[in-house]
């Protein structure tokens, strides 16, 4: 793994400071060397074009003028020239040699016009041409040009560093004939410009070492409310939102660590807000998982109540089917006596054998009869029961409405109270807005269980008094039977009565078709209430489930609920407030 450096804010800036000093301090003894050296180099021009001139005066410009007609080492004006040159160079040490050049410059190339010994010496030979640095080519047309003296800058070659200063020699006409080269060893500069530098690079490092100590102890007191403000950030990233920081002093470190502990107090604000809303929420979420759990084990009660309220209607309902099977029967055997009461009639003289087997029937008719009362008041009892069991649904329903109200209420209280707490509340507004959803389903099913009770009750109490008069009905029927018994004994006693018995029975039996037919009808409508009660009861049974269902989801929410709300409270048990 590659290591990498790193520099604190305190280093970098020293850093930085130590660069940027480094760098103007740098620039400026630069600058300062040249500018000495252009001084001293200007100082050494101005004292030396002074000696040129002096020389030009010296060599005279008729004797320059000879030596250029027939430039060469025999030319008695360029030997005359010759120690009037070596006299120069022994006067001034600073001057190495002074020469006489050509005006005719050809391809960077001059004529030798007079020479001192020490470049004969060096096998330079008057009347040939030489090539001279690029230097020396310039100041040399700059000054036949401007017809004064000019000179090169300092220029270094084998024998050491120099500046030559061309001096331009005219004729009578101002013309320019030939320029004089002098030499002059700069030596003196070089080294004034060494000590220049090594005094400026001393004076540098020690303002260097001045100024990075004044930075160094200005910077440790200017970093102190950082470390001041470092020392806060881990306070509060440990969970202790109880930080203050100086705040007397006046700069822009004295507002940041006013900001930062404006920053902190509304931090903590916060967070003791955010806590107390949790809490408020766990309560919440608490009472209304303990409410939906209540209302779960009522709706279960009410549940079990639209089971057996099916269960009792099933069977009323096969009560009722049996009791009209069995009046059918009863209205059969009726229309059977009728036929035979007419037969008695025709055939009086099989009157007593007849009657013998009537009185058979009638008692068998008594039987059954008494059979029909018997289911008929079992019938009455069941609707009776089914007609209690109606009611105490409809106060179940009741109390179910007033739950639901309850809910509501609370589902809206948790909305407010989620309200209250900004972002941090807002799923819990979600589940209480489902709650009061869930409230007002639970509350317009109650209603409409109510309503179907209500129609169920007044049906029921119709059938109950259909049943009764039904049971009058069977009750008449059975005294009827018994009467048309004793008719039959009487037959057998008198058979001379026969006739008129046999009308009296037959308009009886025929009062009895009568009757059976409308309690026929009476049963018949009693098994489409009972059914209808059926049905009714299975609606009831599936609403009953479907809120059940619905209250577990409201349960299971609410326990989701509690649970995020004890872990806002373990995240913000972290803060120290």
């Amino acid at each position: 793994m590659k290591k990498t450096f790193r520099l604190t804010f305190f280093a970098k800036n020293m850093l930085m400071i130590a660069l940027g000093t480094l760098l103007v301090g740098g620039m400026l003894t630069g600058i300062t060397v040249k500018l000495q050296q252009n001084m001293a180099l200007d100082n050494l021009r101005g004292q030396y074009v002074g000696v040129a001139n002096y020389i030009k005066a010296q060599l005279g410009t008729e004797l320059v003028a000879q030596a250029i007609v027939n430039p060469g080492p025999d030319n008695a004006a360029g030997q005359k020239l010759t120690p009037l040159l070596d006299q120069v160079s022994e006067l001034n040490s600073n001057i190495a040699q002074v020469y006489v050049y050509g005006a005719d410059l050809e391809n960077g190339s001059e004529s030798i016009i007079a020479l001192p010994n020490s470049l004969i010496d060096a096998d330079m030979v008057q009347g040939t041409r030489y090539d001279n640095p690029a230097e020396f080519q310039a100041a040399m047309e700059t000054a036949i040009n401007d017809k004064k003296p000019a000179s090169t800058g300092i220029f270094t070659d084998i024998y050491g560093n120099w500046v030559t200063v061309v001096q331009p020699i005219t004729d009578d006409a101002g013309k320019v004939i030939a320029v004089m080269g002098l030499d002059i060893n700069a030596a003196s500069v070089a080294a004034n410009t060494g000590d220049i530098l090594r005094a400026s690079l001393l004076a540098l490092a020690l303002c260097f070492l001045v100024v990075l100590a004044i930075q160094f102890f200005a910077m440790r007191r200017m970093m102190q409310p950082i470390r001041e403000l470092f020392g806060a950030i881990g306070q509060m990233n440990a969970g202790d939102l109880n930080v203050q920081l100086r705040t007397d002093r006046k700069d822009d470190f004295g507002d940041l660590n006013r900001k930062f502990s404006e920053m902190a107090g509304e931090l903590k604000t916060i967070i003791a807000g955010v806590q107390s809303r949790a809490q408020q929420a766990a309560k919440s979420s608490s009472a209304l998982k303990n409410e939906v759990e209540q209302n779960m084990r009522i709706q279960g009660g009410v549940l079990e109540s639209a089971e057996r309220m099916s269960l009792g209607a099933r069977t009323q309902e096969s009560s009722a089917e049996e009791t009209s099977r069995v009046m059918e029967e009863m209205s059969r055997a009726i229309q059977e006596i009728a036929q035979t009461a007419y037969q008695v009639s025709d055939a009086a003289s099989d009157m007593k054998t007849e009657a013998g087997t009537g009185g058979e029937s009638i008692e068998r008719v008594g039987e059954q009869m008494s059979a029909i009362s018997a289911s008929v008041g079992r019938s009455a009892a069941r609707i009776r029961q089914l007609q209690e069991r109606s009611r105490e649904i409809e106060g179940i329903a009741g109390l179910i409405s007033g739950i639901a109200s309850q809910t509501n209420l609370l589902a809206l209280n948790a909305a407010i109270e989620a309200a209250r707490a900004g972002e941090h509340g807002r799923g819990f507004a979600v589940v209480a807005e489902e709650v009061r959803k869930l409230a007002d389903q639970s509350a317009t099913s109650a209603g409409q269980i109510s309503g179907i009770l209500g129609l169920m009750i007044k049906e029921t109490d119709e059938a109950v008094v259909l049943m009764e008069e039904g049971l009058h009905e069977v009750q008449t029927g059975i005294e009827l039977s018994q009467r048309t018994g004793e008719a039959f004994s009487r037959i057998e006693a008198a058979i001379g009565g026969v006739s008129t018995q046999t009308e009296d029975m037959s308009a009886v039996t025929e009062q009895m078709s009568a009757s059976s037919e409308e309690v026929s009808a009476s049963v018949a409508e009693l098994a489409g209430i009972a059914k209808e009660s059926a049905g009714s009861s299975m609606e009831v049974t599936q609403a009953s489930q479907l809120q059940r269902e619905s209250l577990g989801s409201v349960s299971a929410s609410s326990e989701e609920l509690n649970q995020m709300a004890l872990e806002l409270n373990e995240l913000i048990a972290k803060f120290k407030i």
